[in-house]
């Protein structure tokens, strides 16, 4: 695809703005360290993602199989790599690096790990901004796991580790634009504006996509899986796993 074809799209909301301020650093951050030894940012960004797509698969993995079997485990990773949009893993793009922090950030706090865990989310919510979210997963998950003097420590651990990354990027940004909140200013530059459920989905079809259906039958179809998946873990373990109702 040549860039004159990218601007000839009848779909352009993704040109209007040039800004990298809606994206957070930590992915081209590792490309840009890792091109010191070599100058090639767009292989590094492919190893880059396909070594997280390696390490992600083996925690998913790991985690699958403490939380059901290996065998659950080995077909979900498997299913996961093979998946039709699994392409999107092996590309320059951040959806790799996020599994991977996410997966490491559930298993070390199943594992007990909260610093650890703290650790990773932190760097979770400098890869993607839905990172910021999984901190109400680990709230969750440490207030189940643990009790007493540990339960306190690791919320401690997730309130003084957690943010850190995400404030660090804040201020720095303030201090090139003078705008505390210049990351959620600058999303509207790509048409992510405040709206509703209906808004997001059916408004895509305004822009004559194709595939405007296809995302909203996606949609519904994700969302009764994720049900029915609770149903049977609730079913089959006699709770419900409201880590995965809470994130999902």
């Amino acid at each position: 695809i040549q860039e004159k074809d990218v601007f000839n799209v009848p779909f352009k909301p993704y040109i209007k703005s040039v800004s990298p301020f809606p994206f957070m650093p930590l992915y081209p951050f590792l490309m840009h360290l890792a091109n010191n030894i070599f100058s090639n940012l767009l292989l590094w960004g492919v190893i880059i993602s396909n070594l997280s797509l390696f390490l992600g698969a083996i925690f998913l993995y790991e985690l699958l199989s403490i939380l059901f079997s290996k065998k659950f485990g080995f077909y979900a990773t498997l299913f996961y790599l093979i998946s039709p949009l699994s392409f999107l893993f092996r590309g320059v793009m951040t959806e790799s690096l996020f599994n991977l922090l996410l997966f490491g950030s559930l298993f070390c706090a199943l594992k007990g790990k909260y610093i650890l865990a703290s650790l990773l989310f932190s760097l979770m919510s400098i890869t993607r901004i839905p990172g910021i979210l999984f901190g109400g997963v680990l709230i969750i998950l440490f207030v189940r796991k643990f009790s007493g003097k540990k339960l306190v420590l690791s919320l401690l651990s997730l309130a003084s580790v957690g943010p850190a990354f995400l404030l660090a990027h804040v201020y720095r940004l303030y201090k090139l634009t003078g705008n505390w909140f210049v990351i959620l200013d600058s999303q509207q530059a790509y048409g992510r504006v405040e709206k509703s459920l209906f808004d997001s989905y059916f408004g895509y079809f305004k822009y004559g996509m194709p595939y405007a259906l296809l995302e909203l039958v996606f949609f519904i179809l994700a969302l009764g899986i994720i049900l029915w998946f609770l149903k049977i873990y609730h079913k089959e373990k006699g709770e419900f796993f409201w880590e995965c109702v809470f994130y999902s």
